[in-house]
């Protein structure tokens, strides 16, 4: 995402300086003009990892902290302190020009006549998209263990079983659906132990926790 934001400002950049600004003039210009689409899209992002820290427990509410810092820090970066460099620079005279390369130059392509087609492709697959995930609630089995909780049990073991082997076997013994069988290794010890989840379901009494 940082990188996608300083292309969006370099892209906008380049379009001013085709029309014939100042260099001044077309960093405040492309800096303006990329401001809604990084602003935009960081918050997108953002939402999706406060549902995570909220919603998500152990390695998932984590990772969606870790996600929120970070995509905090890649707004204020972009947006900020790189201007404020641009600034520095040119304020100092360090920068005279910015010399960008065309890779690729402009092509005319008409994406608008698509526009129609791509929309109602768009929305047969979120329609889908949207019932599937209506079906799988309905069927209580939408959200993983890290979502709906359960418990966390961890077994020593003197000989390593395959988990695709323990996953069967739990699935046929214990009529238990996608059960979450993993080795992890200890870097303290250097040792391995067997890590397994059991997930709360919800039947029709209520929710109950099963293997």
């Amino acid at each position: 995402m940082a990188v996608d934001a300083n292309v969006l400002i370099f892209e906008r950049i380049r379009e001013e300086s085709a029309k014939g600004k100042s260099l001044r003039g077309a960093l405040s210009a492309g800096y303006d003009r990329a401001f809604g689409t990084i602003f935009d899209s960081h918050v997108t992002t953002l939402i999706s990892s406060i549902v995570l820290f909220y919603m998500g427990t152990g390695p998932i509410k984590g990772f969606g902290a870790t996600l929120t810092i970070g995509v905090a820090a890649s707004l204020f970066t972009a947006l900020v302190v790189t201007r404020l460099i641009f600034d520095f620079l040119i304020g100092k005279g360090m920068l005279k020009s910015l010399p960008m390369l065309h890779v690729i130059r402009a092509v005319n392509l008409d994406f608008m006549k698509l526009a129609k087609p791509a929309f109602i492709l768009s929305w047969t697959i979120i329609a889908v998209g949207v019932g599937y995930g209506v079906y799988r609630f309905e069927k209580g089995n939408l959200f993983g263990p890290d979502f709906v909780g359960g418990d966390s049990v961890t077994l020593a073991f003197k000989q390593e079983i395959p988990a695709d082997k323990l996953r069967a076997a739990i699935a046929r013994d214990a009529d238990v659906k996608e059960p979450v069988i993993q080795y992890q290794k200890d870097f303290g010890t250097g040792g391995s132990f067997l890590c397994a989840l059991r997930r709360r379901q919800k039947q029709a009494a209520g929710w109950l926790a099963c293997w």
